[in-house]
């Protein structure tokens, strides 16, 4: 059974691998290839038991080649239908997506509100700025839609299909008093959803689509925007999205309007987190805290808690009823037990919007309840393998998220370590691992060790190749600050902020006294566990951040992880840490020839950021744009891609001007990559402390590519208050063939460079100045450069309208290949070869079904 399963999730996961699917026209066919193939997965599964029962009666020797064949067979057909369904699921989603033609078209929505209303504001933490938002966003489930320009002219007869029963995530600039649960009709204006593409970066619209997002906009502020009345029926009333919604709504405004001596609570964005699954008001500052530490998951409603909680129902419960004899004659407790765990598993898991992590743990509780009350128990791996399935089934594209894996390999490492030929047993020598004789018993004793201390590291190896492969880090001091961490946060917060949230539901003054004090005290708990772990991070080491592993390393760390959670003494430890060496040492990265050059135009939206590589050096001319207070394009894009390509430095970091598309991830990506010489545009005020400033004439040159400034003049008044005309022009040039990085000159600039520089300006790779903006690229400039290729960074159906049709026309015009990183994604160019090479365009060459293309 265990096999079977674990194909059939291995099916559906080979669709998230798919360039392309068939489209919705063809769904029919699709539908009906599943139902045959399933069927004869069934007919042959009954074959096989047949056949195994016959075996039990007579001489199976001559039937065992028949029956491996059956086996194989059965194993492809039941992977091909997991396939075939996932397929199925996509092709319902690819239907609604909305038509390219309505990007940008105010159109009707009526709709339902799901979750929770997100106040966007310029600080999280500052009270002032959650009682003042600049805007708030919230997802709308649609019932319909309509082209109609006045609402009244949108009768039912004409309503729209499109967007039916999907999201869509709305920004209100107005300020509208909506709530969760509630339907509204709005005039909106919207786009697919389209997310960066670089390598090593996370992929926004897998999650997207995973989540059911269809489109992204915001409202137009017109008075026929208008709250609907309430769905009214039997589906309204067993509508539990729509109930949980409010009920997260209204504890999450209770927990904010909380006041304790005065003063508001020091922790209100974790314990809201906690209780009703809103990670909003934790600050970038403690996230990244917790991240150093391993110890997020205990900041959000994972596994661990729902599984704490359902525990804690059925011993209340199982205790309650024991005391009721006239109960127990016609239920027994444990079934009552039962019961109130699976419902406690529930709630706990709705209230935080049932993510992965906490559909796993429920279904797994689920499994486990059931089977008590069934009387057949279920080993714990058939149980993770259902509850896989049991996910996938519902939500194919769970395997594009790092929280399916991470969560199912944390719990698959405590089982392998814990069951089976994996288990620990203290009484036994064969099954005692070597490492714990490393420890001081007298200062560890036995008890302690397996309960607490053993479990962390078996999580933590079990984690170590997923961790990396998603994050590309892993904490090294996770499992000391989890072992103080989880008994804290399981035992003492969860319980103190759950039953203070619920009580303060309850208007009564006793209550509400109760409630400060539960919910003061789970604040105060919060705020030692931070100060703790700053301590621990003071002391140990934090997060180690190693090259990208190569594949076969990846086999080493995976067999180094079954090694090390297998009962010592069947394979010798130094086998296992033999097999790190290839992560601790791994082999250099390619990297150009010496006399070639690399350039990434990174995908940074609307902005600029590219990564230039010689043989031995590293220069980033501009760092993209800041996308949030706790955000930019350093985080997103910039450092993944840095990491992937095992760039531990920077030679030189150029800021063309300071505008913020241009370096909003300044400080993200000096906090974690140093920089050797720091070069910025001057404007009219002091340098930013540690920059040089970028003046003509400036050169240098790395492994035979020479690098040369050519804008602005040392003095210059060039385009006097514009900042856009300060910006620092590189020239780059290898084995003849030269690349022009302009920043946001405009046609100031470009006269002077042409004036200055006409004979020295053709060039064969062109970054675009302005992001083609019509007050940039001149006729002039675009003659004397003369590119082969134009590469175009701007944001996606940005609100400049860049870059312009008159500017792309009159490059194509001029015989250069434009390309724009809002439709290729990174953008991979080598010069110093033969001829200047595009050797890749990431959105193209890691297409997938679900991208916006």
């Amino acid at each position: 059974m265990r096999l079977r399963l674990l194909v059939l999730c291995a099916g559906i996961a080979a669709h998230s691998k798919m360039p392309d699917i068939p489209p919705a026209t063809e769904f029919f066919h699709t539908a009906m290839l599943f139902l045959m193939v399933l069927v004869l997965a069934v007919a042959l599964s009954a074959s096989i038991r047949r056949t195994q029962l016959a075996d039990a009666e007579s001489d199976a020797g001559a039937r065992r080649p028949l029956l491996l064949i059956k086996h194989s067979a059965c194993l492809c057909l039941l992977l091909v239908s997991g396939f075939l369904w996932a397929m199925l699921l996509a092709q319902l989603q690819l239907a609604q997506r909305l038509p390219a033609q309505l990007e940008g078209v105010d159109f009707w929505l009526t709709g339902q509100i799901e979750g929770l209303v997100r106040r966007e504001s310029g600080d999280a933490q500052s009270p002032a700025s959650s009682r003042n938002p600049r805007s708030q966003q919230f997802d709308l489930r649609v019932d319909h839609s309509c082209l109609r320009l006045l609402p009244e002219q949108c009768q039912q007869s004409e309503q729209n299909k499109m967007l039916t029963g999907q999201l869509v995530v709305l920004n209100d600039y107005a300020h509208l008093p909506v709530q969760s649960g509630e339907r509204w009709q709005l005039r909106v204006r919207v786009n697919r959803p389209h997310g960066f593409s670089n390598p090593g970066a996370y992929d926004f619209e897998a999650g997207q689509f995973q989540r059911g997002i269809m489109a992204r906009g915001y409202i137009r502020e017109t008075a026929f925007n208008t709250q609907l009345e309430p769905r009214s029926g039997v589906r309204a009333r067993l509508d539990f999205r729509s109930i949980t919604g409010r009920l997260r709504a209204a504890l999450a405004v209770d927990i904010e309007r909380l006041t304790v001596s005065g003063k508001g609570l020091t922790n209100s964005g974790l314990i809201k987190a906690l209780t009703v699954g809103d990670r909003e008001g934790i600050s970038g500052k403690q996230w990244d805290l917790f991240t150093a530490t391993g110890t997020n998951h205990l900041v959000v409603i994972s596994g661990l808690h729902v599984g704490f909680v359902a525990l804690c129902a059925w011993t209340l419960v199982n205790w309650l009823s024991r005391r009721v004899p006239c109960l127990l004659l016609r239920i027994p407790a444990q079934h009552l037990a039962a019961f109130a765990a699976i419902g406690a598993a529930a709630g706990y898991s709705l209230m935080a919007g049932f993510s992965l992590s906490t559909q796993r743990a429920l279904i797994m509780i689920s499994v486990l309840m059931i089977s008590r009350l069934s009387g057949r128990p279920v080993a714990p791996a058939d149980s993770l393998c259902l509850a896989a399935l049991i996910v996938l089934v519902r939500d194919p594209m769970a395997v594009t998220q790092a929280g399916f894996w991470l969560s199912f390999a944390a719990v698959a490492s405590l089982f392998f370590a814990f069951a089976g030929h994996g288990s620990f047993d203290s009484r036994s020598a064969a099954a005692k691992p070597e490492w714990s004789t490393l420890l001081p018993q007298k200062l560890l004793p036995q008890q302690l060790w397996r309960r607490w201390v053993q479990p962390q590291w078996a999580v933590s190896v079990g984690l170590l190749l997923p961790l990396l492969l998603w994050t590309g880090q892993m904490s090294l001091n996770a499992p000391l600050a989890n072992i103080f961490a989880i008994p804290l946060v399981s035992l003492l917060v969860v319980p103190a902020a759950l039953i203070g949230v619920l009580l303060l539901s309850v208007d009564w003054p006793l209550t509400q006294w109760l409630a400060s004090c539960l919910l003061l005290a789970a604040d105060f708990l919060l705020q030692g566990l931070q100060i703790f772990l700053i301590w621990l991070g003071a002391w140990t080491p934090g997060l180690w951040r190693p090259a990208v592993p190569s594949f076969w390393a990846m086999l080493l760390m995976a067999l180094c992880s079954v090694l090390l959670l297998m009962p010592g003494g069947l394979v010798p430890r130094w086998l296992a840490v033999c097999m790190l060496l290839p992560l601790i040492w791994p082999s250099p990265a390619a990297r150009p020839l010496p006399g070639r050059v690399w350039l990434q135009f990174l995908d940074v939206g609307q902005g600029l950021a590219v990564v230039v590589h010689t043989h031995k050096h590293n220069l980033l001319f501009d760092t993209g744009p800041a996308l949030g207070p706790d955000f930019d394009a350093g985080r997103a894009v910039i450092l993944p891609y840095l990491h992937q390509a095992h760039v531990s430095h920077l030679d030189s970091l150029v800021i063309s001007h300071w505008h913020a598309d241009h370096s909003g991830g300044l400080d993200t990506v000096v906090q974690q990559i140093p920089a050797r010489q720091l070069l910025a545009g001057h404007t009219g005020r002091d340098t930013e402390p540690g920059f040089n400033s970028c003046e003509a004439g400036q050169q240098w040159a790395w492994d035979e590519v020479s690098f040369t400034v050519l804008f602005p003049p040392a003095g210059s008044l060039i385009g006097a208050g514009n900042i856009n005309d300060s910006s620092c022009v590189l020239l780059i040039e290898a084995a003849g063939q030269r690349v022009l990085l302009t920043g946001d000159i405009e046609e100031a600039a470009e006269r002077w460079l042409v004036r200055e520089h006409r004979d020295n300006l053709a060039v064969n790779i062109l970054q675009a100045p302005h992001h083609g903006s019509r007050s940039s690229s001149t006729s002039e400039f675009v003659q004397a450069t003369g590119a082969d290729w134009v590469i175009m960074s701007a944001g996606y159906r940005n609100r400049f309208g860049h870059p312009h049709a008159d500017v792309v026309e009159r490059y194509q015009y001029n015989g250069a290949q434009v390309l724009m990183t809002a439709d290729s994604g990174a953008i991979w160019l080598e010069l110093g070869g033969a001829e200047p090479q595009l050797l890749s365009r990431h959105r193209q060459q890691q297409r997938r079904f679900w991208f916006n293309l």
